[in-house]
């Protein structure tokens, strides 16, 4: 999931935020938590920014690149479709289910 959200393609990577990744997920707040500090201490992951909430950031860009190359193109367009749903949910543009 994380290799399809990944960086912007340029030189600058993004990062997002708990509350995207686990609208995304649908995750227990504990349980992407606990995923998300195991991926942080294999040292995938990196907070960027603490407040108001957190956002993580692939600490390399090859990273991100293996992780979204190894989906198979049918699960990309599927996870694809996740987030842009999440993202309208979050941004506020659709009620949540």
């Amino acid at each position: 999931m994380l290799g399809i959200l990944g960086s912007d393609g340029g030189s600058q990577r993004t990062g997002h935020t708990a509350t995207l990744l686990q609208a995304i997920t649908e995750l227990p707040e504990a349980m992407l938590h606990h995923g998300l500090a195991h991926v942080q201490a294999a040292e995938f992951l990196y907070e960027t920014r603490l407040f108001p909430e957190q956002v993580y950031t692939f600490k390399h860009a090859l990273t991100h690149e293996v992780a979204y190359s190894s989906l198979l193109q049918e699960r990309r367009r599927a996870l694809h479709a996740q987030i842009v749903a999440a993202l309208a949910q979050v941004e506020g543009q659709i009620p949540s289910p």
